[in-house]
């Protein structure tokens, strides 16, 4: 009985190693995720999105920009945003009172 007892536990603790020793394994061994599969792709992406056409250097336009009053409007009204005046807007007040 002894002995029977004693083989029961061996083999018990022999499947409890084995299914440790598997599941370490296969916690390794498990295939790319679909992150994985497109590292460095967004770069090689950018890279290309970047020189659509190469040959832009060679071309020698200058850049006209706004207009000098449109641009001062839009600086002063850039430079009135951070005055300290009170801002007007919709107040939303949320009650419980019927």
């Amino acid at each position: 009985m002894k002995r029977i007892m004693r083989r029961s536990r061996a083999a018990i603790s022999g499947l409890m190693a084995a299914g440790l020793i598997l599941s370490l394994v296969m916690g390794c061994a498990n295939p790319p995720s679909a992150l994985e599969n497109d590292y460095g792709f967004s770069v090689t992406n950018n890279k290309a999105r970047q020189i659509v056409n190469p040959r832009a250097a060679l071309q020698v336009e200058v850049s006209t920009g706004q207009p000098p009053r449109a641009a001062t409007n839009t600086m002063d009204a850039y430079d009135k945003s951070f005055s300290p005046q009170e801002r007007r807007g919709t107040t939303l007040k949320l009650t419980t009172d019927q």
